[in-house]
């Protein structure tokens, strides 16, 4: 799949001089980390004319022994670099963290080191770019192996997110991707305490590829994200996308305000012809119901917003980032 595409003539990009990032965050992932740094390594070794390239894993204080693992295999990989987070500030703040650390001059902002973006996709990558048709390369999550639930609340998430951002943001494309550093200096630098890279990485003007893949099941581990988490990434990135949507959705709580009160004054007049206390009943229980429903929803989007604002006004750090 292809988009944004110009027609242009092709000049191929010799990448022997040009030096490669590439960003693994992680959080107590011992088990799969060897596996990614020798998988990664023969991804690029595959592609063979990058001058050198580094591997920075930001470790966001593991409690298992991953930092440990990682000085390890620097004795045989030497070009891996271990950033460690003194508190855990999630992923998006790590891989602004490590960009602003790292030295390459293309950057390769997130790849998974439990191995479920497969790193074989940056030989893809790194070709495509040569080429010299593209200014960068997104990796497209084509299939996800979980639950079914969670497939149909991310393929609405990811149609709204189109909506809220005009069609500009292909679905599936995240932080796994290859940029220039300008690009991805640029984005980190934007000035947002809750950021959803994907998002910004997704107003990137100029000519993008796009390369479908199919994540991989996780073979060890566990995953620290959860429907929570899902949902808390969700929100932070409709407040960013389209702030209207809380105006959008107060508007329709109005109006379904409304219907809700009709069909309980609907009821009870009903109730004075047909004298059937059903039809009270049903009244009353969807009145009250959708009364609550309005008022959760209400408060839960005034909540969010007011957390939005007061995350952006509040511009401290958390934490420190030191090399070992």
């Amino acid at each position: 799949m292809e988009s944004n595409e110009c027609a242009v003539e092709k000049l191929v990009i010799d990448l022997s001089d040009t030096t490669l990032t590439i960003i693994s965050p992680c959080f107590n992932e011992a088990d799969s980390i060897r596996e990614c740094v020798a998988r990664t390594k023969a991804a690029v070794d595959s592609f063979g004319t990058i001058k050198s390239f580094e591997h920075i894993f930001i470790d966001n204080n593991s409690t298992d022994n991953s930092v440990e693992v990682l000085k390890e295999l620097r004795i045989d990989f030497p070009h891996i670099r271990i950033l460690v987070n003194s508190e855990n500030v999630g992923v998006f703040r790590s891989i602004r963290r490590a960009i602003f650390d790292s030295k390459g001059q293309l950057v390769v902002p997130f790849l998974a080191s439990d191995n479920q973006d497969p790193p074989e996709l940056i030989t893809k990558m790194l070709k495509e770019y040569s080429s010299g048709s593209y200014d960068s390369v997104f990796g497209v999550r084509k299939t996800r192996l979980e639950a079914r639930y969670l497939l149909l609340m991310r393929k609405l998430f990811y149609r709204l997110l189109k909506w809220g951002l005009g069609g500009s943001y292909q679905s599936g494309a995240s932080e796994y991707c290859l940029i220039s550093r300008e690009v991805a200096i640029k984005v980190a630098s934007i000035e947002d305490q809750n950021p959803f890279l994907r998002i910004y990485l997704s107003k990137l003007q100029g000519r993008v590829k796009f390369l479908d893949y199919q994540m991989d099941l996780r073979k060890a581990g566990t995953s620290s994200a959860n429907l929570f988490t899902l949902v808390d990434d969700a929100l932070n990135a409709f407040a960013i996308a389209m702030p209207s949507i809380f105006s959008r959705v107060l508007v329709l709580s109005a109006i379904f305000s409304v219907l809700a009160l009709l069909s309980g004054i609907i009821g009870f007049i009903s109730n004075l012809f047909f004298h059937k206390l059903t039809l009270v009943i049903v009244a009353i229980v969807g009145l009250t119901t959708a009364a609550l429903l309005v008022l959760i929803s209400f408060f839960s989007l005034i909540g969010h917003y007011i957390y939005i604002v007061h995350s952006e006004i509040r511009k401290t750090t958390i934490g420190e980032t030191t090399e070992v």
